[in-house]
């Protein structure tokens, strides 16, 4: 098959006018060994978990609803952002004027649990044991009542 190969070379070399050179290292190529791989190549694409968010989002309500002994039809909640472990958004009743800030996560057990809501500063102590994304909750307010930003 080298011998093939090589004439096949030297022909399309001549026809083009080209001289190689010819040494007897030409005639000594080891033969090529067929490789065959047993093992397929697989691209395995990245995958995501998909967020629950309408389930969650009826659950975030369901505890918001039962922290004031109100009824799950009378909360209005508004996503700012959620990534299925932390939820930021705004909350109010059905036919109140005024309404506040949200902020829920999922606890150990997975349950949704009300961090904090209304109006006012957000207490770095009441957040900081959920881990939120610098993204979601970009700062807080310590107990000497001074700005922490969070990253």
């Amino acid at each position: 098959m080298n011998q093939l190969f090589l004439s096949i070379i030297f022909s399309f070399a001549s026809i083009l006018g080209l001289k190689l050179p010819i040494s007897q290292a030409t005639n000594n190529l080891p033969t090529p060994t067929p490789q065959i791989s047993i093992f397929p190549s697989i691209t395995l694409a990245p995958t995501e978990t998909p967020l629950n968010s309408d389930a969650d989002i009826q659950l975030i309500k369901t505890a918001f609803a039962a922290k004031y002994g109100r009824s799950v039809d009378d909360v209005v909640l508004t996503t700012k952002s959620y990534d299925g472990s932390h939820f930021v958004g705004s909350v109010s009743f059905k036919l109140a004027m005024e309404g506040g800030i949200l902020i829920a996560a999922k606890d150990d057990s997975q349950n949704w649990l009300i961090i904090m809501d209304g109006n006012g500063q957000i207490p770095c102590e009441a957040i900081q044991p959920y881990h939120f994304p610098a993204t979601m909750v970009d700062e807080c307010y310590n107990r000497e009542g001074k700005v922490v930003e969070l990253k």
